[in-house]
């Protein structure tokens, strides 16, 4: 999304970083990135995965924010994209269904309250400092997806409140370097760049921790550096290679 919102070259990229008072007009600045936006939430929600698209949109949307565009468009658009989305929970049962769960999920505790019930009782018996690196119990056959989605819950039941913080403060310090680096590069392009991949790994990081603490309907989005995955580890090494390359430039 980054090198498509950007990408193609400063001349060619959607939000020309050569002409930043443009992002304040709708037709000449704004439109074609959320053109590009509609496309690749379209095809992603196709798959189906509505919770990327949505992560997606953030990420996009804090870029177009850093690079110029009135906040009362954003707002309109915003708008319409929250009907939109409504309008696609209400018409798909397993979307509604999650909705249900984190509305009330004690009311459906074999069934679609399952998973952030036991979610929620991962998080609640670590207390303050763990049950111990290891030793958690939700991990064995409770907790679905705990090494992915959820690894977060088994992280405050073994670390506790403490590691918890800790593992939030790492990833609030993370982005805010990769924000300083954005602050002082004078390449717009460049700015636009890391300010994107800072985007991601805190809107991601944001979501999954939400999810997991029942703030947030489960949209099955991972943990950056932390979840199981190798590919997404791969990318994410990637990204933060160019944001150092970036920073030494």
């Amino acid at each position: 999304m980054l090198f498509l919102t950007f990408g193609a070259g400063r001349k060619g990229s959607a939000i020309n970083t050569r002409k930043k008072d443009a992002m304040k007009d709708f037709k000449k600045g704004l439109l074609m990135p959320l053109v590009l936006l509609a496309v690749i939430a379209g095809m992603t929600m196709l798959q189906p995965d509505m919770g990327t698209a949505l992560a997606i949109s953030g990420i996009v949307f804090l870029m177009i924010f850093a690079a110029g565009a009135q906040i009362k468009h954003l707002g309109a658009v915003i708008l319409a994209g929250a009907s939109a989305a409504a309008a696609l929970v209400a018409i798909e049962p397993y979307r509604f269904n999650r909705i249900l769960a984190y509305l009330n999920p004690w009311d459906h505790p074999r069934d679609i309250g399952f998973h952030i019930i036991q979610s929620l009782l991962a998080v609640g018996s670590g207390g303050i400092w763990g049950v111990g690196l290891g030793n958690s119990r939700q991990k064995f056959f409770y907790l679905p997806q705990q090494y992915t989605d959820f690894i977060f819950a088994i992280v405050c039941e073994e670390l506790g409140l403490i590691g918890a913080c800790a593992i939030i403060a790492l990833i609030i310090v993370f982005v805010g370097r990769g924000l300083g680096i954005a602050a002082r590069t004078k390449d717009p392009f460049n700015a636009y760049v890391v300010i994107g991949i800072m985007s991601w790994i805190g809107v991601q990081a944001m979501l999954n921790i939400l999810v997991v603490i029942g703030v947030l309907p489960t949209t099955g989005i991972p943990l950056p550096f932390i979840s199981y995955g190798g590919t997404s580890m791969i990318i994410l090494l990637f990204a933060v290679g160019l944001v150092a390359r970036i920073s030494r430039e």
